[in-house]
């Protein structure tokens, strides 16, 4: 049977479904999908995030999923040989309605054939390409029994990860060998991109009058130098810990707060550093080397320092060898690239062990602003490139007849 599902329409529907937790949670998301599979007969699981509020994964597959331990499989498969394609339900809020064309953030598509609305490019666009390449072939896939092909549906990607990290953590990821997610890279796959710690240091001193400054402990000045410290050690590094593809690590003082009056010795002071990883590292290195200069910092007397570690992800990385690479390149057209920013494919390729790529129709440039937009045609072009990786998939494993 032929499905033929219409890609602009479907992205339409999910970009029309607000997802912009806490204000909207991905629950509506999640209940289209669920319907739109079970209409169709596939099997749906939902993970469950820790979040709460019915916030979970939807883990939809083109067989039931064994419940028994992945290591000893009663089923055709061996751990390690599904092939998943994976995307975040949540987006960040559409802001400012003023801000957008007409004035309005319902999803529509312009003269041009260019999908207007939050999450068109990030990742709801991406998400329907996947979708309709799986369900216009879904005969062919689900009569290759010994093929397993996942769609995992992710939330709070925007803020937490903690989606993707508890399909890491689940039963479920040890089926899957291979990952492709639909994050906007212009169609061409992405192989790696830099790791990630967010720290945030807090410094207490006492408060005094600013006449006579000498009577208290100024926090600020102390922060002030230890953050130089801390700079002075990564520069130090640097450069033995860049990497031949994705660069340098690099450090970026994002926050610097303290005090409460221009006439007052501040009491408190923070800031808070985003560091980004190579594979030539790791979090658990970087951290602790971090830590290190800043406890190691001369503190006066009546001062006291504190830090917190708010997000450690590891970098993600596929050399020119990898087969996986070598097969997506082949069935995109395309040469492998980077990118700047830090995805889910860091969890599955770090924490899951599941070599990840990259491709998605659309832009960056597109994704977090205010006319977020994708083209038309980049939906149908990924969905095509979708399909053929389905049915590359399909192949090694046996097809039974497929879609062109």
């Amino acid at each position: 049977m032929t499905r033929d599902i219409d890609v602009a329409k479907l992205a339409t529907d999910l970009v029309a479904i607000p997802s912009d937790p806490p204000r909207n949670p991905e629950t509506g998301v999640a209940r289209f999908l669920k319907a739109l599979f079970e209409q169709h007969g596939c099997p749906c699981v939902e993970i469950p995030s820790g979040l709460g509020k019915g916030r979970h994964d939807l883990l939809v597959s083109s067989h039931h999923i064994p419940r028994g331990d992945a290591a000893t499989p009663p089923g055709p498969w061996r751990p390690g040989d599904g092939l998943l394609f994976s995307a975040h339900m949540d987006v960040v809020p559409p802001g400012d309605p003023a801000a957008w064309d007409g004035g309005k953030l319902d999803p529509w598509i312009d003269a041009g054939g260019f999908l207007h609305g939050r999450g068109a490019v990030d990742m709801k666009g991406g998400m329907a390409a996947f979708i309709a390449a799986f369900l216009d072939n879904l005969d062919a896939i689900t009569r290759t029994k010994t093929a397993l092909i996942g769609l995992l549906f992710t939330v709070d990607e925007e803020t937490s990860l903690a989606g993707a990290r508890a399909f890491a953590r689940s039963r479920h990821a040890a089926w899957f060998g291979k990952a492709i997610l639909p994050e906007p890279t212009g169609l061409q796959p992405v192989r790696g991109h830099k790791g990630v710690a967010f720290m945030r240091f807090t410094v207490t001193g006492k408060a005094a009058h600013g006449a006579v400054p000498d009577q208290g402990v100024n926090a600020i000045t102390i922060a002030m130098e230890m953050y130089k410290a801390i700079d002075a050690a990564f520069l130090a590094t640097r450069a033995s810990r860049t990497h031949h593809v994705l660069g340098m690590p690099t450090m970026n003082l994002g926050t610097f707060s303290g005090g409460e009056k221009v006439n007052v010795v501040p009491s408190t002071c923070s800031f808070a550093l985003d560091r980004r990883i190579t594979p030539l590292e790791t979090p658990e290195q970087v951290v602790a080397g971090i830590e290190a200069v800043a406890m190691q910092h001369p503190l006066p007397p009546g001062a006291s320092a504190s830090h917190e570690v708010i997000n450690a992800r590891p970098p993600y990385y596929l050399d020119d060898g990898h087969p996986f690479l070598r097969e997506i390149v082949a069935l995109a057209g395309r040469p492998p690239a980077t990118m700047n920013g830090y995805t889910e494919a860091g969890i599955f390729h770090g924490d899951a062990r599941i070599p990840t790529i990259i491709l998605g129709p659309g832009t960056i440039d597109e994704a977090h602003v205010a006319n977020e937009k994708v083209a038309v045609s980049d939906l149908a072009a990924a969905e095509k490139i979708y399909a053929r990786i389905m049915m590359d998939h399909l192949d090694t494993h046996g097809r039974a007849g497929g879609k062109p």
